[in-house]
């Protein structure tokens, strides 16, 4: 039971890799802001719907509020997170949870609250930032981040506030 293997505070977000059978979850542990502590935690799935604990690590990863999950040309998995400022991305080795690679400041200026998603097809990184209460979508290559290929405004919802933040993309 994953709630009951859980010293590590709320559950912030998962993802699941069905290729493996693993769940990932990331969950606050302390802090806030650039100073929050996300605990990353590796779950293999079985048959008989006991997901079984098989790998944990503390990061300083911010407020995780999406994990993500790539599969490089050769099958490695991979997990894509915001980073501890909110304007970046941390890719994480799913193998052992361990951080591969940070970049920082990846939106433009101004917008914050990075939530990034993996394309289903491997191709493209897209990722919602959010400046003066508007939600933006960026999308870049994956193969190189700094390629910005597409940009646009999503407001969902016309009465959107900063207590209405669109958080989900797939």
């Amino acid at each position: 039971h994953i709630a009951a293997d859980n010293p590590d505070g709320t559950l912030l977000s998962f993802v699941f890799d069905n290729k493996n059978d693993i769940l990932y979850t990331a969950h606050r542990k302390s802090g806030s802001g650039a100073n929050e502590i996300t605990t990353i935690k590796k779950f293999l799935l079985d048959q008989t719907g006991s997901p079984a604990h098989i790998l944990s690590n503390s990061k300083l990863l911010g407020h995780v509020q999406s994990l993500s999950l790539e599969y490089d040309s050769v099958g490695e998995a991979y997990l894509w997170t915001s980073d501890a400022n909110g304007t970046g991305l941390s890719r994480i080795i799913a193998s052992n949870l361990s951080v591969d690679a940070s970049y920082p400041n990846i939106l433009p200026s101004g917008y914050s609250e990075i939530v990034p998603y993996v394309s289903t097809n491997g191709k493209y990184l897209v990722a919602r930032g959010k400046k003066n209460n508007t939600n933006r979508i960026f999308v870049y290559k994956l193969s190189d981040l700094t390629d910005l290929i597409y940009e646009f405004d999503l407001n969902a919802d016309q009465n959107i506030t900063s207590t209405h933040t669109f958080k989900g993309i797939l």
